[in-house]
């Protein structure tokens, strides 16, 4: 579409002033559905980044257990082969 053509050509019975009236209003109205669209994908994305880091601290409070626990075994089995060598 050429820069010419870009836009319909004003309605004969329609002032200038109401035909950019109303396209104005359509404007403001699309950019309010855009704006609507944006701060639901935002409120959905920050829900779920909240989700992720308390799947995030709770792997890692698993993990310290986990890891903890293997420290122990690990103690107990050495002590255990020292205790059976001796």
């Amino acid at each position: 579409m050429s820069s010419d053509t870009m836009f319909p050509p004003i309605p004969p019975d329609v002032s200038l002033k109401e035909y950019l009236d109303s396209r104005f209003d359509g404007l403001e109205k699309l950019i309010d559905v855009k704006f609507q669209s944006v701060e639901a994908t935002t409120k959905t994305q920050n829900k779920i980044l909240e989700d992720l880091e308390c799947r995030v601290s709770s792997l890692e409070k698993w993990r310290a257990y986990i890891l903890g626990a293997c420290l122990i075994i690990g103690f107990l089995v050495r002590w255990l082969w020292e205790l059976w060598m001796s």
